[in-house]
């Protein structure tokens, strides 16, 4: 995108550089942050003297903060088509939009964006919000719009005001459980094998890891050899869970320039792609009774979306019973759809054989 055609709105903007890896729309509302992290973008590039404050304040651009939901809302009316045709919105680059004071100005601005079908992106180190109802309750209804992702870099000692890596990592957990589609940025990645330690910890978790090294690029910091069995190791990992892993342009380039020349023939440049998930079903299976196993990929439609949609719990259901899709990890097809009276359609793990009253499904 040209950087004289981007929209930059005072709450609303379509991002650049870097950024733009993450979301082609995001909304600072806030700037600063309360959690210190010393590697911190904000702190450390270009616009630190503006951005890098150690408190979070409110823009000045927005005046107060009934001026600044004013303001979001005609921005949002403003731009909300294209913003959904580009995949929704982020919150945010500048602060963590889940600190005790930003919170609830932020709350108002999302859930007025998904109140409007917006697809939102909340990208946070925060985990208190996740515990009070007024937050969590105002978010559950519009779960399938909403994608949250926590920062994980396995180095709390450089991160002195945020929760600890493993409070963020049961606050993952906790959103699974609760059927919201949540992702992991391991960004920056410090160290490989602490990057590594945190997705493992996560992979059953999330739907997506989005990988990037530290900000301004430096390829000093790292070693060839460490990133090439960590992108070997994170590769499988998301293979066997079903989970897409977005490379970014940082750890592309290291890997691709600092690469052994006697590496050059054996290690392929699809090595640093992305890898994506099985796919989701848009359709449920059709069994008959007299052909009862159907092959699993004969469901498989169409790729997932980036992230989203909520997935029905283990279990067994009647037929008749309507559940929400199909999605295939490792082996295993889970089940989403409409369990039809005939039992000619039904959800399944693995392929069905046979009939009964109920059909085994289990969810993810």
């Amino acid at each position: 995108m040209k950087e004289t055609s981007r929209i930059k709105g005072k709450a609303i903007y379509q991002p650049a550089g870097a950024a733009e890896e993450y979301s082609l729309w995001a909304c600072n509302l806030y700037k600063g942050c309360d959690h210190n992290c010393s590697y911190c973008y904000c702190k450390r590039g270009p616009m630190a003297h503006t951005l890098g404050g150690p408190h979070a304040v409110l823009k000045s651009t927005l005046g107060d903060e009934w001026s600044a939901v004013r303001i979001f809302r005609k921005e949002l009316d403003k731009y909300r088509t294209r913003i959904i045709e580009d995949g929704g919105l982020f919150f945010s680059f500048s602060s963590d939009p889940f600190l005790p004071q930003t919170t609830d100005l932020s709350m108002t601005c999302i859930d007025y964006a998904l109140s409007q079908g917006v697809p939102v992106y909340i990208l946070t180190k925060a985990v208190n919000w996740l515990y009070k109802d007024v937050y969590i309750g105002s978010l559950y209804a519009y779960r399938h719009l909403l994608h949250i992702g926590f920062t994980l870099t396995g180095h709390d000692e450089m991160e002195p005001g945020a929760p600890s890596t493993q409070e963020r990592i049961k606050a993952i957990s906790r959103l699974h459980e609760m059927q919201f589609s949540v992702f992991a940025s391991i960004e920056p990645v410090i160290d490989f094998n602490d990057s590594l330690s945190c997705i493992i910890d996560i992979m059953l978790f999330v739907r997506e890891l989005r990988i990037g090294l530290l900000s301004p690029y430096s390829p000093r910091r790292y070693d060839w050899t460490q990133c090439d069995r960590f992108i070997d190791k994170v590769t499988e990992l998301s293979l066997k869970h079903g989970v897409i892993v977005r490379w970014k342009k940082s750890i592309n380039r290291f890997y691709k320039e600092n690469r052994p020349d006697d590496m050059h023939s054996t290690i392929p440049d699809d090595r640093t792609t992305t890898q994506t998930a099985k796919p989701i079903c848009q359709s449920v299976l059709s069994v008959s009774d007299k052909n009862p196993s159907v092959p699993l990929q004969s469901a498989l439609m169409r790729p997932p979306p980036l992230l989203g949609g909520g997935l029905s719990p283990a279990g067994t259901a009647k037929r008749g019973t309507t559940l929400e899709g199909f999605y295939q990890t490792g082996e295993l097809l889970y089940g989403i759809g409409t369990i039809g009276n005939s039992g000619h359609s039904m959800a399944v793990c693995g392929s069905y054989h046979g009939t009964g009253s109920k059909i085994p499904y289990r969810g993810a």
